[in-house]
């Protein structure tokens, strides 16, 4: 299941070069750039006042990433046959933007709650969203680009793409910028939420990194099909808060500006 966003993860640097005036040729049709640059501003993709002379750099390889997400495509960010050939099927003229902001809310709900449930069955603590943007939550959860006001602004694709603050701040920050997925699609395209959340979590309740081999709490993501907590992030979270037990507290999270 994809959202935007071991085996290790695999990070590609895409390079593209557009000409105006290219045509795309694929076994179902063709398309001149112009075509698809009009195609992806249809569809909400790219703001309809952005022109190809000022387009800035990377717009059209966010853009196409981010159809090639909705379109349940690999993400490359390229214009492939399957992308172009997508592209060219009969749809609706209904704009896909508001479709893909619910569908991929859901599915960051999804990799949040297993993130907390890996930590919940080894300690006291229950995780529960709450869904009032006005109450008081322990967890506060954000989708931020660049420099958002914490001291520790993100650099666009790549790079640092998440981070949280240790106890009692209970901040935890997603750069928005990245290609977000969950599952096997995250080995080749993106990073995986749900183990990018299950490692910045760790830190929002007290761990720091970790040394030791196959710990989620090491400073490097990796992608794992089977994700389990690593007898050292078990014993690391127990020192905190204790073993699993049926008296547990309650802890309050709540997710907001989720693309």
């Amino acid at each position: 299941m994809d959202i935007h966003t071991g085996v290790s993860f695999i990070f590609l640097v895409l390079c593209a070069v557009f000409t105006i005036g290219n045509s795309f040729v694929t076994s179902s049709g063709e398309l001149t750039e112009t075509e698809v640059i009009e195609y992806l501003k249809e569809t909400k993709y790219i703001n309809n006042d952005v022109t190809v002379e000022d387009m800035p750099a990377g717009t059209l390889i966010d853009a196409i990433s981010k159809f090639q997400e909705m379109a349940d495509l690999s993400v490359t960010g390229e214009l492939n046959d399957e992308t172009l050939s997508k592209m060219l099927q009969p749809r609706c003229g209904f704009p896909d933007v508001r479709q893909r902001i619910r569908t991929k809310y859901a599915v960051g709900r999804d990799a949040m709650n297993r993130a907390f449930d890996i930590w919940a069955k080894e300690v006291p603590l229950t995780f529960q969203y709450i869904g009032n943007p006005l109450a008081i939550a322990d967890l506060d959860i954000k989708f931020v680009t660049k420099d958002h006001s914490d001291g520790t602004p993100f650099d666009g694709r790549g790079g640092f793409n998440a981070h949280a603050f240790l106890p009692p701040y209970g901040q935890i920050h997603f750069d928005d910028d990245e290609i977000w997925l969950t599952g096997s699609m995250a080995a080749k395209s993106g990073f995986d939420l749900y183990i990018v959340a299950v490692h910045e979590f760790g830190h929002a309740l007290g761990l720091h990194h970790s040394k030791v081999p196959g710990s989620i709490m090491g400073p490097y993501y990796s992608y794992t099909p089977s994700l389990k907590l690593h007898v050292d992030d078990i014993n690391g979270i127990q020192s905190l808060y204790g073993k699993h037990s049926k008296k547990r507290k309650s802890s309050w999270w709540f997710l907001r500006n989720l693309p």
